[in-house]
């Protein structure tokens, strides 16, 4: 399976993390993502101040693992996916 096709089947899972979370479907599904074989990355919303030759930092990190998805909040998920 191609690794977009993948990560496109587990966004319903995503999306059900956000809402047990109390983060926003909606602003997940308009923030800029960015994906490789065993990690999804939801992009942060650019900080102030924030240096434009460094790449953005993500907001969630999603891990593929053997016995499902594993989530890693970062300093920028409430700033970038809260209600």
């Amino acid at each position: 399976m191609s690794v977009v096709k993948y990560w496109n089947q587990q966004k319903s899972e995503i999306e059900k993390y956000c809402i047990s979370h109390n983060l926003s479907v909606e602003k997940f599904r308009l923030a800029r993502k960015s994906y490789r074989n065993e990690v999804y990355f939801v992009v942060a919303n650019t900080p102030l101040n924030y240096d434009k030759n460094k790449p953005l930092p993500a907001a969630l990190i999603v891990h593929k693992t053997e016995s499902g998805l594993k989530f890693e909040q970062t300093e920028y998920t409430q700033k970038t996916l809260g209600l």
